[in-house]
């Protein structure tokens, strides 16, 4: 099934009977099916041909902890993706290169930056004086 809205075409394709796969795509304007038996969309076989390793980026250096909610382990990967793209276009854009880990740091603590300023915490590089201690009890979440 093919939607299409403004410059945005949706695909939903089946690949097995409860396993469906849905792709946004700004850059088909109309969507092709292929000619082989599995009968593949082309933003399908555009999108398995062209993203090189992102999966395997997105593993090495991770924001995903456990969790049983499908909402969170979805935004860890919007997370982990954002930054992938962000430390893309930082290389590109700048020229300069940096280790993913040590630019997701810095992107980390810039974005921290703010939030710490605006609580009025003195240093946006010092550990907040309210963080638990090691040796503090462990409480409950209220």
């Amino acid at each position: 099934m093919v939607l299409k809205h403004d410059k945005a075409t949706l695909t939903l394709y089946r690949c097995k009977p409860r396993e469906n796969v849905c792709i946004l795509s700004t850059m088909h304007p109309t969507v092709a099916i292929g000619g082989d038996t599995k009968r593949k969309p082309e933003t399908l076989t555009h999108y398995n041909n062209t993203k090189v390793g992102v999966d395997k980026m997105a593993r090495q250096c991770t924001v995903k902890a456990a969790t049983q909610r499908w909402p969170v382990a979805v935004f860890y990967n919007l997370l982990d993706l954002a930054a992938i793209n962000a430390h893309v276009l930082f290389t590109v854009c700048t020229g300069k290169t940096m280790p993913r880990r040590e630019f997701i740091m810095q992107l980390a603590l810039e974005l921290r930056e703010n939030h710490m300023m605006a609580r009025g915490k003195a240093a946006a590089h010092d550990v907040p004086n309210d963080a638990p201690r090691l040796s503090e009890k462990k409480r409950q979440c209220q």
